[in-house]
């Protein structure tokens, strides 16, 4: 499950990606297999037609190889924020390969979910609402 607005790790999800669009930002939940399938393709195209700012959450497990970042980013493009929230600082390796792309991104801890509201420019509520959507989803 995603828990976005605790100091709690996240629980383990069979969900491998969920995602909801606000009209400030596009929200996203990777699990472990995110980046496989149908929902993944679906997912990109969305991100091609949004110029909107992206908030991805990992799961401790998620792990994406060169080939998925790359297109991620060219999903992404240059013109929008990405920032990746997680509870390990070893999915900070997701935002550095996505600048290393030419993607605006940032890692923030998941407890740190105002600090991404102030970086991405929208607001908190919208945001925290849209996180604990996910949650229920998940």
């Amino acid at each position: 499950m995603v828990r976005a607005l605790s100091n709690r790790r996240p629980q383990r999800s069979p969900v491998g990606l969920a995602w909801a669009g606000t009209h400030e930002t596009t929200v996203a939940y990777f699990g472990e297999h995110a980046s496989s399938g149908v929902a993944w393709h679906l997912f990109l195209d969305r991100l091609r037609r949004s110029e909107r700012p992206l908030v991805i959450q990992l799961d401790e497990r998620t792990a994406l190889d060169e080939t998925q970042r790359r297109e991620l980013a060219e999903a992404v493009g240059p013109t929008s924020r990405v920032a990746v929230i997680a509870a390990s600082a070893r999915a900070r390796a997701l935002s550095t390969g996505l600048r290393w792309l030419g993607v605006e991104a940032e890692f923030f801890r998941i407890n740190h979910v105002l600090d991404v509201a102030r970086y991405l420019g929208i607001d908190r509520r919208k945001l925290a609402a849209a996180l604990n959507g996910l949650d229920a989803a998940a």
